[in-house]
């Protein structure tokens, strides 16, 4: 029997075939396939590549409120953002367990995710689960809990500040959500590009192009690597001795790319809400351009570039429902051949956490309703059940 990752992604997708054929079935097949990612994503148990980091730095969360261990616990500590630490301590403050945690993490991106969702979507939304369904949900909403909280508040709150020109409002949202990942940051930008004239975008990616080929030398990834370490975020990522790109994630963002540019122009030209759609249009290309400039330390770049990722989920189907039907038709079902292709190599990489029996096909879902199968395909969730204090000041990752 296929992963239950793969068969809740063959449902997302069949249903958003359905929709190319029955168009009015969206309003609901998009609730069922909706309901079934949250309920998924809320009860998993020991599941994404940084589960079982982040339920040990949870637990470590005690030595905080213990004034003998306070500081030395916030200057060793891996997370030092102060939202998130704060967050930890008032529901370990309120005794809340941890996979009570992981429950209410998983709702809050979910509601903001189908807020955004259904602020811009006027139609084919089951499609855009389908773009959100390889790397947002299944890395940074199983994995990345930080970046995958900031992202979902910002596309459900902040971008329509943005877009409303709240400018205060939304630096103020910017400035909260760094507190919960420094990768938030780069959300200054968007407003700057919004800015940006029509005409100009394509000299900033020509720039983007230009300034990845001076990563290539030494003096160039030293300054980012010292600017990265001036905001405590990712400095090792930038490292003068690690030079690679990832061609399939750059083929990947290239093709998307160029399946919305190709929207973009055969979209109806009367439709409304042009403005906002190039706005958001802008917003997504930070992804492309972050990701280019950087592509040459592929870590680094996928993870700032991911924070403007998600603007395709809607922007995707804004244009889908502004298209004609031959074309509208032919681009979901691209899309979801895409998504497929990125859900199934997500998926084997997880299982590189497992035992080697472990593989893409059979990579196993476990629930908190059957909590010990986890240790028969992780060998360090081993430490949960393991009655044996956390020791800091022996090494941040090791348990005595």
């Amino acid at each position: 029997m296929p992963s239950l990752y793969i068969c809740v992604f063959v449902l997302v997708a069949l249903c958003a075939l359905i929709t190319l054929i029955k168009p009015n079935s969206d309003k609901y097949l998009y609730y069922i396939c909706f309901a079934v990612m949250t309920v998924f994503l809320a009860l998993r148990y020991g599941q994404g590549t940084d589960y079982i980091g982040y339920l040990e730095i949870y637990h470590q969360t005690q030595e905080a409120i213990d004034p003998q261990y306070g500081l030395q616990f916030y200057l060793k500590r891996t997370h030092t953002e102060i939202g998130w630490q704060l967050l930890m301590l008032l529901l370990h403050g309120l005794k809340i367990d941890f996979q009570i945690f992981v429950v209410i993490l998983s709702l809050i991106m979910m509601f903001f995710t189908n807020k955004f969702i259904n602020q811009y979507c006027e139609a084919y939304k089951t499609t855009a689960l389908v773009l959100l369904y390889p790397t947002v949900y299944l890395t940074y909403y199983f994995s990345g809990w930080r970046q995958g909280v900031a992202m979902a508040l910002f596309f459900g709150i902040l971008l329509k500040k943005l877009l409303d020109k709240k400018y205060i409002h939304y630096v103020i949202g910017v400035i909260l959500l760094c507190t919960i990942h420094k990768s938030a940051l780069v959300y200054f930008a968007a407003p700057l590009i919004i800015l940006v004239k029509d005409k100009w975008m394509k000299y900033l990616f020509a720039i983007s192009i230009i300034f990845s080929g001076m990563m290539i030398f030494e003096p160039t990834r030293n300054l980012i690597a010292q600017l990265s370490a001036m905001v405590g975020a990712g400095a090792g990522y930038f490292s003068a001795t690690s030079i690679t790109v990832n061609w399939f994630s750059l083929l990947e963002k290239l093709v998307m790319f160029g399946i919305i540019l190709i929207l973009w122009y055969m979209r109806d030209k009367e439709s409304d809400n042009d403005e906002q759609m190039k706005a958001i249009l802008k917003v997504y290309c930070l992804n492309l351009m972050i990701y280019i400039c950087l592509m040459t330390s592929p870590t680094g770049a996928g993870r700032l570039a991911i924070m403007f990722k998600m603007a395709e989920a809607v922007l995707i189907p804004m244009l889908l429902y502004r298209s004609k039907v031959p074309i509208r038709r032919a681009a979901v079902v691209l899309i979801v051949m895409i998504s497929t292709v990125m859900s199934c190599k997500n998926i084997a990489y997880y299982s590189e956490n497992y035992f080697k029996k472990v593989n893409g096909w059979n990579y196993p879902y476990i629930t908190i309703f059957n909590q010990e199968d986890i240790l028969l395909y992780r060998g360090e969730a081993i430490r949960i059940y393991e009655d044996r204090p956390y020791d800091f000041y022996e090494s941040d990752y090791m348990w005595k």
